[in-house]
């Protein structure tokens, strides 16, 4: 399963996580998660678990990633780890602990930028279309 944005927020829920309701009103911050700009604009950095799926997908433990969103994870599901954060400390990536279930989940856009000159967004997706051909 990739779950994107939205899609991380509510596998989270689904599984007996929380979210924060509003990122601006609820966590100290001077990243604005909820950008106005270009959909295909690079806003703020990522910091990824070297160990991770989404580390080995994108290739890099830096990235930096567009952003839409006023909510995210807050307490993680169980069966679900943090492999991604904001420097503030929002929650950017989960995926499950269970070895026999992929899953990974990434609160930032990367369909909307498959055509920049970084390949990380790209490789979240070859790395799901890996998982589904096997």
């Amino acid at each position: 399963m990739l779950a994107i944005c939205r899609g991380i927020q509510i596998l989270n829920v689904a599984l007996g996580g929380t979210l924060v309701q509003d990122i601006p009103s609820q966590c100290e911050t001077t990243i604005d998660h909820d950008d106005e700009g270009a959909r295909n604009s690079r806003t703020h950095e990522v910091e990824i678990e070297p160990d991770s799926l989404i580390a080995k997908a994108v290739g890099a433990e830096h990235v930096t990633v567009n952003s839409f969103h006023h909510q995210s994870v807050k307490r993680v599901a169980d069966g679900m780890r943090v492999t991604a954060r904001s420097p503030d400390g929002v929650i950017e990536g989960i995926e499950s602990t269970d070895e026999d279930w992929w899953v990974m989940g990434v609160q930032w856009h990367p369909e909307e930028m498959t055509e920049s000159a970084e390949p990380w967004d790209r490789g979240l997706f070859k790395a799901f279309a890996k998982q589904i051909e096997a």
